[in-house]
This record gives C-alpha cells, sequence and structure tokens, in this order.
C-alpha cells in the first residue's frame, strides 16, 4: 500500500513540474485490490496494486484540433499574402490604379473638347505614361511576391521534412519502450502529439496508428511518415512563379487543401 501510494504521489508531482510543458497531459495511477491470500479457508485482503499509468486525453478531439489547427493555418497564410498585395495596390490613394485611371480619363476628356490644345494633349500623354509605368511596377513586384512566396515554401517543406523525421524518431521510441515494459509510454506519446499539430500547422495530414503503436501519416493520400522512415517532401518552382510539391517516390503532385503550404501555393497561382 505504501508503494502504491508512492507511486500516485510520484505522478502527482510529475503532473506538478510539467504543468506549463507544452502537450503535456495529465497522468494519474489506476489501481485495483491485490488478490487475496487463502489461509484457514478464509481470504485474507493483501493491500492494494498500482496497474497501469494512464493518460487523461480524448484522441478524438485532438483528431479534430489538428484538423482545425491545419485550416486556420491556412486562412492565416492567405491573409497575410492577401495583405502584401493590398499594400502593394496602394488603393484607394494617389498612386493607386484607381486615382491614375481617373487622371487619365479626365485628361482624354479635355483633349476631346479642345484637340489642338497642346496642354491638354501633352497631360494626356503623361497620365498614359504614369498608368504604364505604375502597371509595370505592380507586375515586377507581383513577380518579386511570387518568388518570396516560393521562398516561403521552400522552408515550411524544411520544417515539414524535419518534423517528418522527429515523428519517425518518436514511432521507434514508443514501439520500443511499450514492447520492453508493456506499458503506455505517456510522455513520448505526448511528444508526438505535439509534433502532429506543428505538421499540420504547415500542410494537411491524415495520421492513424498501427498495431505497432506507430502513427502512419499522409499528405493528400500519400505516405510521409511510416513507422520506420520518412518520403521528404520537396518543392517544385515553377518557372511563371507556380509551386508544385512532390514527396520523394510519390505518384502525383501533392496538392495541399490545408496548412500554411496550401495558403502559399493558392497565392502563387
Amino acid at each position: 500500500a505504501l508503494l502504491t501510494s508512492q507511486s500516485a504521489l510520484d505522478t502527482i508531482g510529475h503532473n506538478v513540474a510539467n504543468a506549463t510543458t507544452e502537450g503535456y497531459s495529465r497522468q494519474r495511477v489506476l489501481t485495483s485490490s491485490s488478490r487475496p491470500l487463502n489461509l484457514r479457508g478464509l481470504q485474507l485482503g493483501n493491500g492494494v496494486d498500482a496497474n497501469v499509468v494512464t493518460r487523461s486525453v480524448d484522441e478524438l478531439l485532438n483528431a479534430r484540433i489538428v484538423g482545425q489547427t491545419a485550416s486556420v493555418a491556412r486562412l492565416e497564410s492567405q491573409l497575410t499574402e492577401m495583405g502584401s498585395v493590398e499594400a502593394l495596390l496602394n488603393e484607394p490613394g494617389e498612386g493607386g490604379f484607381g486615382a491614375l485611371m481617373d487622371s487619365l480619363f479626365n485628361s482624354l476628356s479635355l483633349v476631346s473638347s479642345n484637340p489642338e490644345d497642346i496642354v491638354a494633349r501633352n497631360g494626356a500623354l503623361q497620365s498614359s505614361e504614369s498608368l504604364t509605368r505604375r502597371f509595370h511596377q505592380v507586375s515586377d513586384e507581383i513577380r518579386q511576391l511570387q518568388g518570396d512566396a516560393q521562398l516561403k515554401a521552400q522552408t515550411l517543406v524544411a520544417d515539414v521534412n524535419l518534423l517528418a523525421d522527429r515523428l519517425v524518431t518518436l514511432n521507434q521510441q514508443i514501439s520500443e519502450a511499450e514492447s520492453v515494459s508493456g506499458t503506455v509510454a505517456n510522455d513520448l506519446r505526448d511528444q508526438r502529439g505535439v509534433a502532429l499539430r506543428a505538421l499540420s500547422e504547415r500542410v494537411e495530414i491524415t495520421a492513424r496508428e498501427n498495431t505497432q503503436g506507430a502513427v502512419l501519416v499522409q499528405i493528400d493520400g500519400q505516405l510521409l511518415v511510416g513507422s520506420s522512415s520518412a518520403n521528404p517532401l520537396r518543392v517544385e518552382p515553377g518557372a511563371d512563379g507556380s509551386i508544385g510539391l512532390q514527396l520523394l517516390g510519390g505518384v502525383q503532385p501533392v496538392q495541399p487543401r490545408s496548412g500554411q503550404l496550401a495558403g502559399v501555393v493558392a497565392f502563387s497561382e
């Protein structure tokens, strides 16, 4: 009984120590009465046993969180990219297309009413040149934004590959720990949950656990993380500024629908 109580106190101390640890799930000790002793025709109680340490976690809720994290991340990524375009267009403003086109139409109206007026004709010419320069400027800056988006995609893909390798390592550690001890590797599973949420923030994933306790992760129906290895994701930038994604050994391009990568890819299109 004292040893079982000590196990419960150790678990409580572990919970307190990890109160601020990201992704940590509260743990508790499940106990049961020990097998009784048969003495003199009587079954005498033999104390209490600590059976297992479990996590207080809702797997269904965690799966929903992973899915919603990807959706929110895509919206935030698109909002950031669209904000850059909005600042570039400068609407409404003196240098915006609306003001420049109004100036051009006013100049043409003056010319149409007095074609022989040199000042009006020069004004129309200057207005058309200003509008043309603005079109070229915006075109160049949009190409620059597309180039920046390709760099962002490469950074996100590098993060995806690092997290995939991290998940492979955790899969192996969890399988090894649980096969040796016969108990659930609670802390390692918490760490794997954090890695899965971080991965879903970057790209939409589908995850399921196999019978060995390893999590298999797919992107767009293709395997990213297996029980013992990961298939790296790579960026295939297009000459027109588009962004293609391909898994090593994949049969078709990856087309994410959620996550930061999906927002960046949608912007490049």
